[in-house]
């Protein structure tokens, strides 16, 4: 009994172990904020840094551009107080450099999103959850739906709180149909605003067929709160 005994606590040893080891492998340390990395063997960059998940943090300053989208498809925060680090596109432009799953948590802190250009919003929420603290997005283009993107696929509810951050300067402009230069906000999806700023931001229409909320659009039932 005694042997059979000592198995079941090396074995339980072994997988609390292992979850330790999968937790630490969650998430880490931006060291290199010169570029963008990849996302195999690259430890210290965004790109390797961020890809599984979990809470992410600076120690380092400067611009990292963002060649492709980033799919949040796990839990996420992404910190980088105490830090001056912005995420921009590559200049022939990139859809989004963040876009969230539905039911996916990301928390962004400190970071600003300034002089990228993009098709759908520097960052895009699909159903997810987002809250972003002390940050900017700032002086970005977007063919469609330009600083901030928040809607609501089936099933899912988009949810986003801004708190002191600055939305200003994005412009969105396309041959079609466009609204919202700083935020969209659309199809039931939840947008608050606290002690935040929209300025300055812009929609240019192009000769399609309307155009919309340069500040903030607010359609097909979504709910915003200032």
């Amino acid at each position: 009994m005694k042997h059979k005994r000592d198995v079941i606590v090396f074995l339980t040893t072994i997988l609390v172990l292992s979850g330790l080891v999968l937790q630490a492998h969650a998430g880490g340390v931006v060291s290199d904020c010169s570029k963008f990395g990849s996302t195999i063997g690259e430890p210290g960059t965004f790109a390797t840094e961020v890809q599984d998940g979990g809470d992410v943090v600076f120690d380092c300053d400067g611009t990292i551009i963002v060649p492709s989208r980033i799919d949040i498809a796990i839990g996420t925060k992404i910190d980088a107080d105490g830090h001056d680090v912005t995420l921009t596109s590559v200049p022939e432009g990139i859809s989004s450099v963040f876009q969230i799953a539905r039911g996916i948590t990301l928390d962004l802190i400190g970071l600003k999103f300034t002089g990228g250009k993009f098709n759908v919003g520097a960052i895009r929420n699909d159903g997810g959850v987002v809250t972003i603290t002390d940050s900017l997005i700032s002086n970005n283009t977007a063919g469609y739906r330009g600083g901030i993107y928040n809607q609501s696929p089936s099933g899912y509810i988009g949810k986003m709180t801004l708190t002191r951050v600055t939305v200003s300067n994005n412009t969105t402009s396309i041959d079609s149909t466009v609204s919202g230069g700083g935020i969209s906000n659309l199809n039931y999806s939840e947008m608050t605003l606290v002690d935040s700023t929209v300025s300055g931001n812009n929609v240019v229409d192009l000769g399609g067929t309307s155009a919309s909320g340069g500040g903030i659009s607010n359609s097909g039932g979504g709910i915003l709160t200032l």
